[in-house]
């Protein structure tokens, strides 16, 4: 039998600090009472009068909005990820909006088993909801229900499918995402997605430099960066660096990125592979 193990996890960590600013209280200058003038009953009674309080009108609340994304990921070892779907954000506070979305997705993989493999091939429908805190920067949480339809065929050293199975299997999503601006043209963001359907985790920590348009009074706004993501389950356990590129539309909010590098996967029988990996993705704000 197959020893299980847990995933290869990627931890993601920030801080964001805020800073909070007291307002000085003015202090009123008072003439030494020595040389206050006595008050007859004629003279109206002294008053000591004050600046009015100016009240800041609140910090105005985003619109909401819906953006598209679609991205497919493959290396040489026979495993991959798609999606496609849609996502909405709603701000409903400063500093706080609720986000909800859903997408198709197709994860598929292989593993050795003896002296042939295993494959796995595993299209679903992910479905979210959660909340965002933060507006430049921020970090949000989200969860929902997921769906797989699982196909599993174990194939001996011939390359003869031994055995297949076909099973529908229901169970919850959960991912977290943080967002970080070290400056107006750089940007730090990751992520960890977990699904229970598969066991599959999926976690990526990226840094983004824009290298055109820092002003976007151009068309287009070119940018690079670098990354490192660790997924897995109790099946495969992979490890992958690699770089960017990345080109957005500005008028039409719409970005398309190529991206690459180098991966190692690790089995629990059989050696571990290595190889490089291309992806693909795609993403637009929807007015």
């Amino acid at each position: 039998m197959k020893s299980q193990t847990g995933p290869y996890v990627v931890v993601v960590a920030a801080f964001v600090a805020l800073a909070v600013v007291a307002p000085a209280a003015a202090q009123s200058e008072q003439t030494p009472p020595a040389a206050q003038p006595l008050e007859t009953a004629d003279d109206p009674p002294a008053q000591t009068q004050s600046a009015p309080r100016v009240l800041l009108p609140p910090a105005p609340i985003r619109q909401p909005y819906w953006s598209a994304s679609a991205g497919f990921e493959a290396d040489t070892h026979d495993s991959g990820y798609g999606f496609a779907g849609p996502t909405y954000v709603r701000p409903f506070r400063p500093n706080m909006a609720v986000v909800a979305g859903a997408n198709l997705n197709y994860l598929y993989y292989e593993y050795p088993t003896g002296g042939g493999h295993t494959n796995v091939r595993s299209p679903g429908i992910n479905t979210r909801a959660g909340l965002r805190f933060g507006d430049r920067n921020y970090f949000q949480l989200a969860a929902g229900p997921g769906f797989k339809r699982r196909h599993i065929e174990i194939v001996d050293a011939s390359g003869a499918v031994i055995e297949s199975s076909r099973n529908t299997k229901v169970g919850l999503n959960i991912g977290a995402d943080l967002w970080v601006n070290p400056t107006s043209h750089s940007n730090v963001f990751g992520l960890a997605s977990y699904n229970t359907e598969d066991q599959y985790l999926w976690s990526r920590l990226a840094f983004r430099e824009q290298i055109t348009n820092h002003d976007w009074s151009g068309g287009f706004a070119h940018f690079v960066g670098v990354e490192a993501i660790g997924q897995g389950n109790q099946d495969i356990r992979s490890t992958q660096v690699g770089a960017f590129f990345e080109v957005a539309h500005v008028p039409s909010s719409m970005s398309v990125m190529v991206r690459g590098g180098y991966k190692r996967s690790f089995y629990d029988f059989g050696p571990d592979r290595t190889g490089p990996w291309v992806a693909i993705g795609v993403w637009h704000r929807l007015r």
